[in-house]
Order: structure tokens, then sequence, then C-alpha cells
């Protein structure tokens, strides 16, 4: 089955002229790709739309544009990019050829992660994946390995400041799957900022 992951970047509003132009993009491209199934991601981020998930917003969209769109299935748990698809990993098969879609410019994290919880690669198999993949990239070209595509938006809104701090919270959200001391640091750091409640234990 072909499947498309959909990463949210806060909780969707069509004021916002960029994130409809994201979710544009991924309504062409899931067209062309006969996309059969799509996962949403994302829990409530913004305090000031309570209840309202980013996961769920996203899916409203999809409904008001694309007509008889693909079943669609909210993974609306997740508060990090690690979780988003740590989380979706469990709406998909071995056998599904999978479309991940997120910002570009996290390219390098979202890749890593869907290896390691998508295709359950370890470290070096990633690694050396990643390296060949620097060594010919192409702006603008894909990320393809067996039945995973990563394909990358440009927001245009991107300053250097925030690639920035990307670099350093890619290697923190990549290290998370692996340290849980680091995964919990980051976990309630998220819910402080997104104003949600301590998980239960």
């Amino acid at each position: 089955m072909k499947i498309a992951v959909i990463l949210g970047y806060g909780v969707f509003q069509e004021s916002n002229l960029e994130y409809k132009s994201y979710l544009d993009w991924i309504i062409s491209i899931s067209q062309k790709q006969k996309i059969e199934k799509i996962i949403t991601c994302g829990n409530c981020t913004n305090k000031a739309l309570p209840g309202l998930s980013e996961a769920k917003t996203i899916a409203g969209y999809l409904d008001k544009i694309w007509h008889n769109h693909p079943p669609t299935y909210l993974e609306d748990r997740s508060i990090t990019t690690p979780q988003n698809i740590q989380f979706a990993s469990k709406f998909l098969d071995p056998s599904d050829e999978i479309s991940v879609f997120g910002d570009r410019y996290r390219g390098a994290k979202i890749i890593w992660l869907s290896l390691h919880y998508l295709l359950k690669l370890d470290k070096v198999q990633i690694g050396l994946l990643l390296f060949d993949y620097r060594q010919k990239l192409q702006l603008g070209e894909s990320f393809i390995f067996q039945n995973l595509t990563f394909f990358g938006f440009d927001f245009p809104s991107r300053t250097s400041e925030l690639i920035l701090y990307q670099t350093y919270s890619s290697l923190v959200e990549v290290e998370s799957a692996y340290e849980e001391a680091i995964e919990q640091k980051l976990i309630q750091w998220r819910r402080s900022e997104f104003g949600l409640p301590d998980e239960v234990k």
C-alpha cells in the first residue's frame, strides 16, 4: 500500500499561507503518487487553540480541498519529530511504500529517524546511507531507499537563525531515539513549551 506520512509544523490555520502551500504541495505529490492511505502527525501544540491538534487540523484541510482523498489516520499523540515518526509506524506494515513529507531544512533528522523507526536500520547503516546521499545531494532531490521516500518542502520564511537552531535540535532529537534520558528531557521541555500536562505514568 502507498502511504503518506505528513509531519505537522504547528496547528494548521488557513491564514498561514506558507503552511497552506506546504499542504497543497503534499496533496499534489500524493495525487501523482496515487497515495492510498494518509497519516497526519502532531498533538495540540498551540496554547491559544487548546484541544486542536496538528493532525486533526491538517486532516480537516485535506477534507476541504481534496475530495475523495484516501483514508486518513490521525497520529495526534506526538510532540517531537521522533515521536511523529515512531507513533506513525504503528499504522504501517513492512511491505508499505512510505512517503514522508516534511521541512527540507530538517531533512537529515527526518531521514535518519525514518530509517530508524520505519525501516529498523542500525546507526552504522543509516550513517553510511546519509554519507552516500550527501555526496550526490542535489537541491530539491528526494531521498529514496528501498520502500521509503522523503520529500522535503522549502519553507521560504526559514531564517539563518532558525536553520542554525535546527542543526542543534536535530542532533538532540536523533540522539533521543537511542537515549532515554535525552528523550525524557526533550519531551518535558516540549510539554512545557506547548502548555501540555505531564504524562500520566
